[in-house]
């Protein structure tokens, strides 16, 4: 009975070990980096995990922010 006793405690022991080794893992490659993404100010996607920078869109078109595009501007003057 003794034998039993301590073979269960031993199973137990190691899912016991082996699930909070999967919680580490779980933390340190899936949590831990959305978590650092976001505190940088950055967004994070899912579905590629990885992290990607903001951008403004007027530092890259050299526009007042607000302002329309010529392509825009230029049509929608000529329809009323």
């Amino acid at each position: 009975m003794n034998f039993l006793l301590r073979r269960i405690e031993l199973v137990f022991l190691a899912l016991f070990a082996v699930g909070a080794g999967a919680v580490w893992i779980y933390q340190i490659f899936w949590a831990m980096p959305v978590q650092k993404c976001e505190q940088h100010g950055n967004w994070w996607d899912p579905k590629s995990r990885s992290c990607a920078h903001v951008i403004y869109i007027p530092a890259l078109t050299h526009r007042a922010p607000g302002a329309k595009a010529p392509a825009v501007a230029a049509s929608s003057k000529t329809q009323p």
